[in-house]
């Protein structure tokens, strides 16, 4: 990207960031910025630390974007063949 897209003291939402261009994106946005601000709940925490799973990359079902116990078993679910 050029300097054109800054996000300096910006906050990003990208819709559709689960798959496609919108995960594209934001993944971009997020290389561009840094690391990202993931909410997950604990229990998502301690099992995503558990399994050894990037919890920036598992889409969020919770309110508000937060990350849940079910949502990190389903990133799983689908990763292996």
């Amino acid at each position: 990207m050029n300097g054109t897209f800054a996000l300096d003291g910006k906050v990003a939402l990208v819709s559709g960031a689960a798959r496609g261009m919108g995960r594209a994106i934001a993944l971009a946005a997020a290389r561009r910025a840094g690391a990202p601000r993931t909410r997950a709940s604990p229990r998502a925490r301690r099992l995503a630390a558990a399994l050894g799973v990037d919890l920036a990359h598992v889409p969020a079902s919770g309110r508000g974007g937060r990350i849940r116990e079910r949502d990190v078993r389903a990133a799983i679910a689908t990763e292996r063949p």
